[in-house]
């Protein structure tokens, strides 16, 4: 009787070894670990993607923010030459001189290439004047999908302290109550 328990043990210890040898066993022992280790630890892996993924946003906003009050649109430039007006040397003077580390100015482009050049180059001579000592400056041509104006080209110039009829209702025409008492 007792040789056939050694022989049951003897056989059970080499059958474990084998398993043990096999790979399939020790990758299974170690993922199943793994996942009891993670689900322990659980908020802790994940919360840096977390804030990431909830940061990056205001980043963008923070970038785009930036670029807009950067941006050197046309109401800064003379029509007849493209160079910059006084309000334009002044939007320079105070990008160059009130913006933290490394200014950049964006330019809108023109209508023609000779133009836009034109516009460049005024930017870039009016940054040069008023970056005394610091670091390097970018003057930028910002593509028209991502330049920012305040008021589109096509809008009419009114004034709102006007004192005749709005342009949405006709003279003439009686103003409908809609049900209203």
């Amino acid at each position: 009787m007792r040789s056939i328990a050694i022989f049951f043990g003897s056989f059970v210890f080499c059958l474990i070894a084998s398993l043990a040898e096999a790979g399939w066993m020790t990758a299974l022992m170690r993922d199943m670990n793994r996942s009891h280790n993670r689900n322990h630890c659980w908020p802790q892996p994940f919360n840096l993607m977390d804030r990431q993924a909830v940061i990056m946003p205001f980043g963008l906003m923070v970038q785009n923010g930036w670029q807009k009050r950067n941006t050197i649109g046309r109401r800064y430039y003379q029509m007849e030459t493209g160079q910059l007006n006084e309000a334009g040397k002044r939007h320079v003077r105070s990008i160059m001189t009130q913006q933290p580390r490394h200014p950049i100015l964006y330019v809108q482009p023109a209508g023609t290439e000779r133009e836009t050049s034109e516009r460049l180059e005024s930017a870039r001579r009016a940054a040069e004047q008023y970056a005394t000592g610091r670091e390097a400056f970018q003057v930028v041509l910002v593509p028209i999908e991502e330049s920012f104006s305040s008021v589109p080209p096509d809008a009419p110039s009114h004034t709102w302290e006007s004192n005749g009829p709005s342009q949405r209702e006709p003279v003439g025409r009686p103003i409908e109550n809609l049900g209203k008492p």
